[in-house]
């Protein structure tokens, strides 16, 4: 066994409430580390120590006191637990990559060379905007002149006065 296990059970080692097979492995390993018998000489000499003071009993006046006090609010960082629940994880992934970028943006030596390369990309972005924008305008002066020419050519057929004539 560990050191650490063996510690666990030395409240009830001192106390005789160890089972024999318990009780042996604790002695086998008190045989063989200095640092448990020292720990263990220092817990039995503490436990006589206060052995000579008296147990007090807890009095009911007491004990309404202490019930009467009442339950301080949690710690902050226990309250931060409601920002970690599953449904805001994406945000928060998302705020990160955010702030990671703009420190990396920040603290880079080259940050004009960035900002010179992002403003001709917003540039190119633009102009490419304007020319969807001209293509579009086009396309709907073409539109309005093929809406015409349809409504001329439905109204030549006169497919319109047909219907009229057969509900009549």
């Amino acid at each position: 066994m560990t050191c650490d296990a063996i510690r666990d059970l030395f409240s009830a080692f001192l106390d005789g409430e160890l089972e024999a097979g318990e009780r042996a492995r604790v002695e086998r390993h008190l045989a063989e580390c200095p640092d448990c018998r020292e720990l263990l000489a220092l817990m039995d000499e503490n436990r006589t120590a206060w052995t000579p003071f008296p147990e007090v009993p807890v009095g009911p006046a007491l004990l309404a006191r202490l019930y009467a006090i009442p339950e301080r609010r949690r710690p902050f960082f226990v309250r931060l637990t409601r920002v970690y629940l599953p449904r805001l994880q994406p945000a928060l992934a998302v705020l990160s990559a955010v702030l990671i970028v703009v420190s990396m943006y920040s603290f880079h030596p080259d940050r004009k060379q960035i900002d010179r390369a992002v403003s001709r990309r917003i540039h190119l972005a633009y102009g490419s905007v304007e020319k969807l924008f001209v293509r579009a305008e086009g396309l709907t002066g073409r539109l309005e002149e093929w809406t015409a020419s349809v409504l001329d050519s439905v109204k030549s057929v006169q497919l319109t006065s047909g219907d009229e004539e057969r509900k009549k």
